[in-house]
């Protein structure tokens, strides 16, 4: 007896020996682009690339020209409409505090905002490895392992952050902030977002197979 269970992810199919989550990606919005409300942020961040160089110069047009990269990945590889919206919120977010100089007046921000970042990205790198094959539910070692890699692009990609802003220093800007507590803080709180974000992959993976198993027992 197979079962199947579809959600924002792909479809979860079940038998007597195993439960697996087969790739059947599901994008946000229509094959062929559609204009929809979400887009107007998009729009906004468009306008935020002349208004950050205005302000702030060439390093913060480089950090907001990312940000606007980040919010057309969300159109095409977030599962969900909110996702998009909630991801392209953040991105608007630090494009603006960086313009502003505003995470040298407020110390707990910086943290804060690479956490939501790296949330935000290890959820999109979730979305694209699915949608792409290259994570399945059949990967070796299943959500563990989905888990385990997740954290670690993560990981990678705030010490990847943190050489940029370095070189920012070096080439651009003498304000960006590279001290070594700025540093250890902000890969911290890369680190922790990226496990949160892998948390709710993980926790999703393991309710989808449940779900799966249900439909399976007799009733």
């Amino acid at each position: 007896m197979t079962a199947a269970v579809e959600c924002g992810f792909g479809a979860v199919s079940s038998s007597e020996k195993e439960v697996t989550i087969e790739r059947q990606p599901r994008a946000a919005y229509e094959d062929s682009f559609v204009p929809h409300a979400t887009d107007l942020l998009r729009g906004i961040g468009l306008l935020l690339l002349p208004w950050a160089y205005a302000v702030a110069g060439p390093a913060a047009f480089l950090a907001a020209a990312l940000s606007w990269g980040g919010q057309w990945a969300l159109r095409y590889f977030a599962s969900t409409r909110w996702r998009d919206a909630l991801g392209q919120l953040v991105l608007l977010g630090a494009t603006v505090f960086s313009a502003l100089g505003a995470y040298a007046l407020i110390e707990w921000l910086d943290l804060a905002v690479h956490g939501l970042l790296m949330g935000v990205v290890v959820g999109l790198l979730h979305g694209t490895l699915r949608t792409t094959g290259l994570m399945n539910g059949t990967s070796p070692g299943g959500a563990w392992w989905r888990f385990v890699i997740l954290v670690a692009l993560g990981a990678l990609l705030a010490v990847l952050w943190e050489i940029g802003e370095w070189a920012g220093y070096r080439l651009l800007d003498p304000r960006i902030g590279v001290g070594y507590d700025d540093t250890m803080g902000d890969l911290l709180a890369g680190l922790a977002g990226s496990a949160l974000a892998a948390s709710g992959v993980f926790r999703t993976d393991r309710a989808l197979r449940g779900a799966g198993r249900g439909e399976n027992e007799p009733g």
